[in-house]
């Protein structure tokens, strides 16, 4: 349980921040592929050299095809907040569901928060993000 009580708001995007990393967690990565792929290519090669293509393999050209132009869809809060409801349909209660860093940058941004209601100047987030 947190150790100060969180407003719905809080709550909300607690959901959302939790639901977002354990999807960014769980997404598979394509270095594995990748690092599988050049392993081909070089075997590849090293059999066309032994079976004397090496000096035609110098003569290639990698031809890189024109990368399409990716749109990225920014996504509103609410939207974010109906797919962590879906995932997660209990309150997020406390922090501790988050990594170190995060939490550290959600109560340093509480902190400014309470400060600036309280008519402080407040200067931006911490450093944690």
């Amino acid at each position: 349980m947190s150790t100060f009580p969180l407003s719905n708001e809080e709550k909300d995007i607690l959901k959302v921040l939790k639901n977002e990393i354990d999807y960014a967690q769980n997404v598979p990565s394509l270095e594995a592929s990748k690092n599988t792929l050049d392993a081909s290519i070089s075997e590849s090669e090293s059999l066309l050299r032994s079976l004397g293509y090496g000096n035609d393999l110098s003569h290639l050209e990698v031809v890189t095809p024109p990368s399409l132009q990716r749109i990225i869809k920014v996504r509103s809060f609410e939207e974010l907040l109906n797919n962590a409801d879906m995932q997660y349909p209990q309150d997020i209660q406390a922090l501790h569901c988050l990594p170190a860093k995060i939490q550290s940058g959600l109560a340093s941004f509480r902190h400014q928060k309470a400060a600036s209601a309280n008519g402080a100047v407040c200067l931006g987030l911490s450093s944690a993000f």
